[in-house]
């Protein structure tokens, strides 16, 4: 269910205008509703109107038509209630076609017409303008929605003419799950467009529509209305002016679109005040407008204030009787200037000296405007000060700034303001800056202290005596003046000292200041040293000195000294013990020596406390310095941080006198360091036993004094234990640490392996003292910025574990780390894990079997092999040789199989190790004899086919059985366990798989024994086996035109898990030879074809014929098995399926021995020198392989990986250095995890005499 309320107000409209209609579309149903709005044209429309359309009996006849459609003037929105109130007539609103919404103009009943005339329709213009394909007139929107049940939504109607016509169409409403009783909603809708008398080109203005005018201006002459309202459809024109003073024109045009010429008139109708000019004058208040032709209207305004002025106006057209007024609204604002500045506030100044400021007026409109300064408003209250501008007028750039400059010149002190005013053109109020200037007075005084103690006060009206007294020769006498500023600006001095040329030349005295020229702040002080000092013996007497205060008072001073000789004479008056070392055992020492040269004795006193980083011994001042005599006074230096020393000796002469020692130093810190930074880890390598390793590093001294170094390993050095005691609040960290480093793991490879500590060794490692020699062996001293070579040997005469010590340096009692060393000698260890295998009592033609194992606990890897000539042939071991790497355990599985009745078989089995000794096992065991069989299986199966017998075993114990099955015999199997549980019995199957055919004569024989535990007796089963002949499963026949290629697809299995290869051969079976070497037919395939693991691909065969035939042919597939690793006996299950002969199963027992070392290589190498040599890897997989390359001697340097690609060769470089007299074997071994392993074994290398 649906509602539709129209809000239609009855308007006008010009063609190319838009009226809008808006009513509201509500959902009264319980559903959702999808709707859609369509709007289609009347055929009979668009028409001209050939009668009245304002009359007032039309218009009445319209409205009878709107039955219950509402008219507003305003657009009235969807409310409930409002809804509510017509959903009794939505019934008769749906089915009803002569609802109406009328769009026309509204006539007034008396009075002028408007600008709309209905005679104005009356144009010569047809309907045929209007195309089937122009845009509607009509439009709707929104268009589609969709609506909840009590939703509304609110529509809006537009009518937009283009033309001069009356209009007529019908909105239809889509609605989804319409109630199917309800006809579908279809609302008519007419609409005219008129042309009106005249057109006024004007924009459209919402002063009225928007509320922006003020209820309370007056209106119209002639026209009151009780709400205050103006005359309906008054046209607004505005104006925008900016900055008083000037007149504006507004213009427009009015176009006459009629056919007749016609008189009009202008008359102003604004209500003005008595004697008021008016502000708004039309310059054509009447005239003649031309038929199609247009007329310029223009009037003019004059600003004299801000503001908003109105000004009313009535257009008439007393042909046509035609009234309509117009509203002209010009606003008045003052132009965007201002200042960036409110109140400058210039900075403080004192009398006869300038200070500047500025400040800027900022334009912010489109164009330019003029100014001047007001010269009175330069001028402070009272005209006691003045101000200068730049520049005094001017013109303000558009969208700019201009730049005042202020200039004050004090005359007066104190505060004065300034209210400075510009006259900016247009504005009606003047910019103000005010301007506060502060002036102040110069208030100083200068004091010092004088001979007396007492404080002394410089006069600035007379000259200020200062008496200095007497001096000692070359002593520095201070006398400190402080300037007092208690005034509210800095001030600034400058010290004219009186150092003339001819008493700078004659160099009886000097007269310092370290500050001549500074400056005091506002109300603070500042201290200036005046320093006097006599060279010789010498009178000073009225020596001139100025100060002078800037913008202040001079003051100036006279000096008065006496200088004579110096009555005790010192060796130094400063020492400087420069860089030293801190915390150094030793201080540093210097004796000041004192000499009284007088006749006279003098006491000597000295007012210094005793410092940590110095000392002073004063023992010698306890008594009177005779005359004619010398006195020593030892000074000790000793710093403690990295800073610099000063330190002031103050001697008493007489207590009158003083006298001022200074003594500087620095404490500096060791720097000892490496040369090279690759130094701090020294690798000695793994050197074979007797053989020498020789390192050199340079150590440089980085400091800046010399210095004392012992180098040796740390824990050997003297202050070692001094060094300990010092860490005592770690000692087990240390401890711990120097057993990592000494107490290091068995082996490399074992470390890599197990991480245990090896305490199996065979030998007696020697302590590091013994085969380390570190050069230089005593103390040394090192001068700054000097490099001293430290160098460590290494030689054992036997094997070590890889150890990690620290070198060290020692300075006094202080040890630094310098570098680490590393290094082992290694050697060759072997070991078997028992030596003694007891097999027990093992029946007769059965098998045992156990394994031993070859640890390689050593650093070296080779060559083993077992001597088995003292063993019996019940015994084997296997593998019977091999190689074992560095850190690698080799498994042996040594099998016994007695073949006779014997108490007791024993033996010795000698694994032989190269280079190494041998190492034995003894092996022993006893055998008994074969009971008799308890029964005999038969079994008969085709070839290549399997049968499964079963029988049961009994346990009549309390305890369950786990019996190991043994069969002999081929194609005999059974499980590896069975288990019987107690007081039951359990079921032994045994399988019979023969891969070949045999006779009733000749049956596969095998043995089954069941050991039972207790000592009971063992359960023997004889086997008897007939392999029956293959059965034939399907014979593949084809038949197709001869002269016709034919490709037969046979599909091969690989039920293993690695790729299998077979080589395929076509045989004919027909035996049809051809005849003169004249093929009658052609039958090939590939050669070979690889099958991926667990996989099946199809074997291609192609097949010809030249002539009609018959062709018996045999497809041959073969193995072909190539292993990468060395592996033990291995039983893998090849079946082949064969659509003519079936499934053809085999069993292969692989086993892949180690491959032989490459070809010997013979290197010749001159001592000192290298040569290099080629090898040659190759990768049998099917993917590439990275090998790891090893090699069992330092001499020779490889790269550590090679990568080569699938089923390629790769070659690598081998360089061979020697480092000894002596000629050599090597092995090198490379190792892949894919492609196996390659040993290049005896490589025959000698060296050459370089003479």
């Amino acid at each position: 269910m649906f509602h539709i309320i129209a809000c239609c107000p009855a308007k006008h409209l010009e063609h190319s205008l838009t009226s809008e209609y808006a009513f509201a579309f509500s959902n009264t149903g319980t559903v959702d509703i999808e709707y859609a709005w369509q709007i289609n044209m009347d055929e009979q429309y668009p028409v001209r109107s050939v009668a009245n359309y304002s009359s007032r009996s039309r218009r009445n006849d319209a409205r009878s038509k709107i039955t219950s459609l509402t008219s507003h003037e305003h657009r009235q929105r969807h409310n409930p209630s409002f809804v509510g109130s017509v959903k009794s007539n939505r019934r008769q609103l749906l089915s009803s076609r002569d609802n109406l919404i009328e769009v026309k103009p509204t006539a007034r009943q008396c009075g002028p017409s408007d600008l709309f005339s209905s005679s104005a329709g009356l144009t010569e213009r047809s309907s045929d303008s209007w195309l089937e394909s122009d845009d509607l007139p009509f439009g709707i929107y929104p268009e589609k929605g969709i609506l909840s049940p009590d939703e509304s939504v609110e529509c809006v109607l537009r009518f937009s003419p283009v033309d001069v016509f009356d209009y007529k169409a019908y909105l239809t409403c889509k609605m989804e799950n319409l109630d199917p009783e309800l006809p579908e909603l279809v609302i008519p809708i007419v609409g005219r467009s008129l042309l009106p008398y005249c057109h006024f080109d004007i924009p459209e203005s919402d002063y009225l529509l928007g509320d922006r005018r003020d209820a309370k201006l007056p209106g119209p002459i002639g026209y009151q209305p009780d709400d205050n309202s103006l005359p309906e459809g008054t046209r607004v024109i505005e104006l925008d002016v900016i900055g008083i003073g000037g007149s504006h024109v507004i213009k427009f045009r009015m176009i006459n679109p009629t056919s007749d010429d016609y008189h009009f008139a202008w008359e102003d109708r604004t209500r003005h005040a008595e004697g008021e000019i008016p502000k708004f004058h039309c310059t054509l208040p009447e005239g003649i407008a031309e038929r199609g032709k247009q007329v310029d209207f223009a009037f003019t305004f004059l600003a004299e204030d801000i503001g908003i002025f109105e000004s009313f106006w009535l257009f008439r057209v007393e042909k046509y009787n035609l009234e309509c007024f117009f509203l002209f609204v010009a606003t008045v604002r003052e132009p965007s200037v201002c200042c960036s500045l409110a109140h400058l506030k210039m900075r403080p100044t004192v009398l006869g000296t300038n200070v500047r400021g500025s400040v800027s007026i900022i334009n912010n409109e489109e164009f330019q405007i003029s100014f001047h300064i007001a010269r009175d408003s330069l001028y402070s209250e009272g005209r006691l000060q003045h101000l200068k501008i730049t520049p005094m007028s001017g013109i303000l750039p558009a969208k700019s700034e201009q730049i005042f400059w202020i200039e004050y010149q004090p005359t007066l002190v104190g505060e004065f303001q300034f209210s400075v005013k510009c006259v900016v053109k247009r504005m009606k109020a003047l910019l103000t800056i005010f301007v506060t200037t502060t002036t102040y007075d110069i208030i100083v005084s200068v004091t010092y202290v004088d001979q007396n103690g007492q404080i002394a006060r410089l006069n600035q009206n007379k000259e200020n005596i200062i008496d200095y007294g007497k001096l000692m020769l070359k002593t520095p006498v201070t006398i400190t003046f402080e300037i007092i500023n208690s005034s509210k600006m800095t001030l600034y001095y400058s010290w004219d000292l009186g150092m003339t040329s001819e008493i700078i030349s004659r160099n009886m005295y000097t007269i310092a200041m370290p500050q001549t020229q500074d400056h005091v702040l506002s109300e603070s002080r500042s201290n200036c040293s005046l320093i006097v000092t006599a060279l010789q013996k010498t009178v000073i007497k009225n020596h001139p000195i100025l100060l002078k205060i800037s913008r202040g008072p001079t003051y100036r001073l006279i000096l008065k000294a006496t200088a004579n000789k110096p009555i005790l004479e010192f060796s130094f008056n400063y020492y400087d013990f420069g860089p030293c070392y801190i915390r150094n055992v030793t201080p540093y020492h210097i004796d000041l020596r004192i000499t009284n040269s007088d006749d006279v004795p003098y006491i000597l006193e000295c007012k210094f406390e005793k410092k940590p980083h110095i000392s002073v011994n004063l023992d010698a001042l306890s008594e009177t310095i005779i005359a004619r005599s010398s006195i020593i006074v030892p000074i000790t230096f000793r710093p403690l941080e990295q800073v610099h020393y000063r330190d002031d000796l103050h001697f008493i002469i007489n207590s009158t006198i003083e006298k001022k020692i200074t003594i500087t130093g620095e404490g500096i810190i060791h720097k000892i360091r490496l040369v090279n930074p690759r130094d701090k880890s020294v690798d000695l390598g793994n050197l074979p036993i007797n053989k020498i390793a020789t390192k050199k590093v340079p150590v440089i001294n980085d400091g800046r004094a010399a210095l004392e170094l012992k180098f040796d390993l740390m824990k050997n050095l003297p202050g070692y234990d001094r060094f300990r005691e010092r860490f005592q609040i770690c000692p087990d960290k240390i401890d711990q640490e120097n057993s990592k480093k000494d107490h290091t793991r068995a082996s490399i490879s074992e470390t890599k392996r197990s991480h245990t500590l090896d305490v199996t060794l065979q030998t007696v490692e020697p302590d590091l003292s013994e085969v380390l020699e570190i050069e230089p062996a005593e103390s040394i001293v090192l001068q700054p910025g000097k490099i001293a070579n430290v160098v460590v040997k290494y030689k054992s005469t036997r094997r070590m574990r890889p150890f990690v010590v620290k070198m060290a340096y020692q300075t006094n009692s202080m040890i630094q780390p310098l570098f680490i060393l590393r290094g082992s000698c290694i050697g060759a260890e072997f070991r078997l894990n028992r030596t003694y295998v007891p097999f027990g009592i093992v029946v007769q033609r059965c098998l045992s079997e156990t394994k031993i194992v070859l640890l390689n606990t050593g650093d070296i890897g080779v060559r083993f092999k077992w001597n088995t000539s003292k063993l019996p042939s019940d015994f084997s071991i296997a593998p019977a040789a091999g190689y074992c790497s560095p850190g690698m355990d080799v498994n042996f599985v040594v099998s016994f199989r007695p073949t006779q009745h014997d108490s007791l078989i024993e033996g010795n089995a000698t694994l032989e190790i190269e280079k190494y000794g041998d190492l034995s096992v003894r092996i022993t065991g006893a055998s008994c004899k074969l009971p008799d069989p308890v029964d005999t299986l038969f079994f008969s199966c085709r070839v290549r086919e399997k049968i499964m017998r079963s029988l049961n075993v009994e346990n009549d114990t309390a305890t369950p059985w786990k019996l190991k099955p043994e069969i002999t015999g081929d194609y005999f199997f059974v499980d590896e366990v069975l288990h019987v549980p107690s007081k039951k019995s359990a079921t032994c199957a045994v399988t019979y798989a023969p891969l070949v055919m045999n006779s009733e004569n000749n049956h596969h024989e095998g043995t089954l024994l069941l050991k039972l535990p207790d000592d009971k007796a063992p359960l023997v089963y004889c086997l008897r086996g007939l392999s029956l002949p293959p059965q034939v499963l399907q014979r593949i026949t084809r038949q197709f035109p001869a002269k016709t290629k034919y490709t037969e697809l046979l599909p091969v299995y690989n039920w293993l898990s690695r790729q299998q290869r077979f080589e395929c051969k076509i045989v004919n079976t027909n035996g049809n030879e051809p005849v003169e070497n004249v093929k009658v037919f052609t039958f090939i395939g590939n050669s070979k074809i690889d099958v991926p693991a667990n996989g099946q691909r199809d074997y291609r065969a192609e097949f010809y014929s030249y002539k009609e035939s018959k062709y018996n042919f045999k497809e041959t597939i073969g193995v072909e098995y190539r292993p990468l690793h060395p592996a033990e006996e291995t039983a893998v299950n090849l079946d082949i399926n064969c659509e003519e002969l079936g499934l053809f199963p085999y069993e292969l027992r692989l086993r892949a021995i180690p491959a032989p070392a490459e070809k010997t290589t013979h290197v010749v190498a001159v001592l000192g020198g290298s040569t290099t040599f080629s090898l040659t890897i190759s990768n049998h997989a099917r993917k590439t392989a990275v090998f790891a390359i090893k090699v069992n001697n330092e001499c020779f340097t490889t790269p550590k990986n090679v990568e080569v690609p699938a089923l390629k060769n790769a070659t690598f470089d081998v360089t061979y250095e020697p480092c000894d007299v002596d000629n050599i074997s090597a092995t090198l071994t490379a190792t892949s995890e894919i492609a196996g392993e390659f040993v290049y074994d005896n490589s025959q290398l000698r060296w050459l005499n370089p003479s």
